[in-house]
C-alpha cells in the first residue's frame, strides 16, 4: 500500500489518476518536510545542556613501562587507559614487536625494548608468557624448554642489574585444562580433557570413577599423553625458577594466574603443589601471590603499583547479591567469594564491615534466570540506585552465567533511572576473575585519587577521564557481548563463515567491521538519549555537592584480531558541570 501510493505517478492514465500522484507527491513532500524540521530540532534547536563542559586534562608525572601479556586490548590498550587516569604515561612495545592472533610477538626484541625503555620508568610490569614465548596463545601452544628458563632467568638478571632501584613486576600464567593444539583429534582431546577433571577429583578426594579413570589412559596415546603432562611438569619448572628470582630479589613481585580455570583438573594440582611450596619456604603474597585469571592481572597491578605509590590502603565493603557468594562461574576454578577477596588482596586493600568508613562498594552479581532469586536482581538494583543517590561509591560486578543481558543488572538499573555514571567502575566480561579484577582495580584509583584531590578542578577532572572508562565497560560487557556478538556471529555464518572465531578478515576486514560498527551505533544510539545515561546526577566530596551530566556519547570500534571474541573500543564523552537545583 505504501509503496503503491508513492509510485502511482507512474501509472497515472487520466485526470484522476494524475491527481491521485499530485496527492502522493504532496504526501512525500510533506514527509520529507517533517524529517528535516525533526532532523534541525534536534540538532540544531535542542535545548542546551545548561552547564559548563568538562575538559579532561591528561598530566602524568612518570612512565611505566609494560610488556603485555598479548596485543588484545584487554591486555595493552585497556592498562594504558588506566595509567593516563592514575597520570602515568604506560608505553608499551610497538604493534609489530608484539604477537598478533597466532603468529608470536618478536621476544627477542622485546627483551631488547625493555632494556632501552626503562631509563627514568617508575616501574616494569612483565608478561613472562610474552618475553618467553612471544604472548598466551604461543604460550599455550608448547611447554618451554630448559633453554628458555634459562634465557628468562639470565635476562632479569642482567635488567636488574642495569636498574637496580626499578620495581619489577613479573606475571605467568598457569597452563588451563584445554590440551595444546599440537595435541589433534576430536575424541583424543575429550579424552585428555576428562582425565584432567578425574585425576584432579581424585588428587582432591572428590567422588570420582577409577574405572573411568584407567579407561582413559589406556585410549589416550602415549605421545599425547606426554606432551599434555609436560607442559605442566616444565611450568613448574618455570614457575620455581621465577619464585627463586623474587626470593633475591631480583623480582620485586611475582603474579601467577591461572588461564581458564575449573575446580577439579590437573591445572590444580599443580597450583595446590606450588601453593604448599611458597608456605614451607615461607614466602609470602607481598613476593609471589597466586591469583584466578590472566587478561586484568597487568590491570591489577598497575592499580597496585598506584596505591602504594599514594600510601593508600583500599577499604572495600564487599557485598554479594543473593545466592552468588558460593557460585563457580564457568571458567573458574574457585567462588565468586573466594575472587573477590583474592583481586582485592593483589591490591593491597582490605575488606570492611562497615559501609560508611569504606572507600568503596564493590557489589557483584551472577544471579541466572535459573536461580531461585533470580528476582533478587530488582532488589539488587534498588539498593545500587539509592548507595548513588546518597552519594556512596559504588563499583559493579555484573556477571551472567549464560553470558546473556537479562541475566545482569543494567538493564534493571537503566529502567530505574540509576544513574550510571555516578558508578566508580562496572565489569561484565565473560570471566569473573577479569570482571572481579578489573573493576575493583578501576574503583580502588578513582577512590585513591579523588581523596587526594585538592580542589575541585582537579575532582571535576578525575570524574572527566573516569567516564569514559566506564563507559567502556558498558557498551562492551553488557551491549557487545552480549547482544551484538551474536548478530554478528548469525550474519558471518549466514555469509558461509563456520567458526567466528577464526575470520579472513584479509579479506572481510570491511564487511565484518560494518556488521560490528552497524550493530553498536543502533545500541549506543538508543543507550545514549536514556534518563539513566544523560540524566544529571550528584556526588559528594570535600568541596561540597556537585552535579555532573553526560551527554554525547560516541566510540571508536573495531576488530583488533581475526576473532568476534573482543574488540577494541575507545568511548568519547561530554560531561557537564551543572548549576545546583
Amino acid at each position: 500500500m505504501y509503496c503503491q501510493r508513492f509510485n502511482s505517478h507512474v501509472k497515472c492514465k487520466n485526470v484522476k489518476d494524475f491527481t491521485c500522484g499530485l496527492r502522493s507527491a504532496a504526501f512525500l513532500s510533506i514527509v520529507i518536510l517533517c524529517v528535516a524540521i525533526i532532523f534541525a530540532t534536534h540538532f540544531f534547536f535542542s535545548p542546551p545542556i545548561g552547564g559548563k563542559i568538562i575538559e579532561p586534562v591528561y598530566e602524568t608525572d612518570g612512565k611505566i613501562i609494560l610488556l603485555p601479556l598479548d596485543s588484545r586490548p584487554p591486555c595493552k590498550n585497556a592498562v594504558i587507559d588506566l595509567g593516563r587516569m592514575a597520570g602515568y604515561d604506560v608505553i608499551a612495545p610497538p604493534a609489530e614487536l608484539l604477537d598478533y592472533y597466532s603468529l608470536p610477538g618478536e621476544t627477542d626484541k622485546c627483551a631488547e625494548w625493555l632494556f632501552k625503555n626503562a631509563v627514568g620508568a617508575k616501574a616494569a610490569i612483565i608478561s613472562a608468557d610474552q618475553l618467553l614465548c612471544g604472548g598466551l596463545l604461543a604460550a599455550r601452544r608448547t611447554a618451554v624448554t630448559e633453554d628458555q628458563i634459562t634465557d628468562i632467568t639470565k635476562f632479569l638478571r642482567e635488567f636488574r642489574q642495569k636498574y637496580p632501584q626499578l620495581p619489577i613486576y613479573v606475571f605467568g600464567i598457569l597452563p588451563r585444562l584445554q590440551p595444546q593444539d599440537e595435541i589433534d583429534g576430536y575424541y583424543e582431546r575429550r579424552y585428555i580433557e576428562e582425565y584432567s577433571r578425574l585425576s584432579g577429583r581424585k588428587y582432591f578426594g572428590a567422588d570420582y570413577d577409577e574405572n573411568r579413570l584407567n579407561e582413559l589412559e589406556q585410549k589416550i596415546s602415549a605421545a599425547s599423553m606426554s606432551k599434555y603432562l609436560e607442559k605442566f611438569s616444565a611450568n613448574a619448572m618455570l614457575n620455581r625458577t621465577l619464585v627463586e628470582l623474587a626470593q633475591e630479589g631480583t623480582i620485586t613481585e611475582l603474579v601467577l594466574g591461572q588461564d581458564d580455570g575449573e575446580p577439579f583438573s590437573i591445572p590444580n594440582i599443580e597450583k595446590e603443589k606450588l601453593k604448599k611450596y611458597l608456605v614451607d619456604n615461607k614466602i609470602g603474597e607481598d613476593k609471589v601471590f597466586l591469583t584466578h585469571g590472566a587478561d586484568e592481572i597487568a590491570y591489577s597491578l598497575l592499580a597496585a603499583i598506584k596505591c602504594a605509590e599514594l600510601k593508600e590502603t583500599p577499604k572495600v565493603y564487599l557485598k554479594f547479591a543473593d545466592n552468588c557468594a558460593d557460585k563457580i562461574m564457568p571458567y573458574m576454578a574457585v567462588s565468586m567469594s573466594e575472587t573477590s577477596h583474592e583481586k582485592i588482596r593483589l591490591l593491597g586493600g582490605k575488606i570492611i564491615s562497615d559501609p560508611t568508613k569504606a572507600d568503596f562498594i564493590l557489589f557483584v552479581s551472577a544471579v541466572n534466570n535459573n536461580d531461585e532469586r533470580a528476582k533478587s536482581r530488582a532488589d539488587s538494583a534498588r539498593f545500587i540506585k539509592n548507595a548513588l543517590e546518597s552519594g556512596e561509591q559504588v563499583a559493579l560486578v555484573d556477571l551472567s552465567e549464560h553470558f546473556r543481558r537479562d541475566e545482569t543488572i543494567l538493564p534493571l538499573l537503566t529502567e530505574q533511572n540509576a544513574a550510571l555514571n555516578a558508578l566508580i567502575a562496572y565489569g561484565g566480561w565473560n570471566t569473573a576473575s577479569n570482571s572481579v579484577g578489573t573493576t575493583t582495580a578501576q574503583a580502588a584509583v578513582f577512590a585513591a585519587m579523588k581523596k587526594r584531590a585538592d580542589n575541585r578542578g582537579e575532582l571535576l577532572n578525575l570524574y572527566a577521564k573516569n567516564i569514559p572508562l566506564l563507559n567502556n565497560r558498558f557498551l562492551e560487557d553488557s551491549f557487545y557481548l552480549k547482544q551484538v556478538i551474536d548478530e554478528v556471529n548469525s550474519a558471518l555464518k549466514k555469509t558461509g563463515y563456520v567458526n567466528t572465531a577464526d575470520l579472513d578478515l584479509e579479506h572481510n576486514y570491511r564487511f565484518a567491521n560494518n556488521m560490528l560498527h552497524r550493530g553498536m551505533k543502533q545500541q549506543i544510539d538508543i543507550f545514549r538519549r536514556l534518563p539513566a545515561f544523560c540524566g544529571k546526577f550528584s556526588v559528594t566530596s570535600p568541596f561540597g555537592k556537585i552535579y555532573l551530566r553526560a551527554d554525547n556519547l560516541n566510540a571508536d570500534i573495531s576488530y583488533p584480531w581475526p576473532r568476534t571474541f573482543e574488540i577494541y573500543l575507545s568511548s568519547s564523552v561530554n560531561i557537564y558541570e551543572m548549576p545546583s537545583p
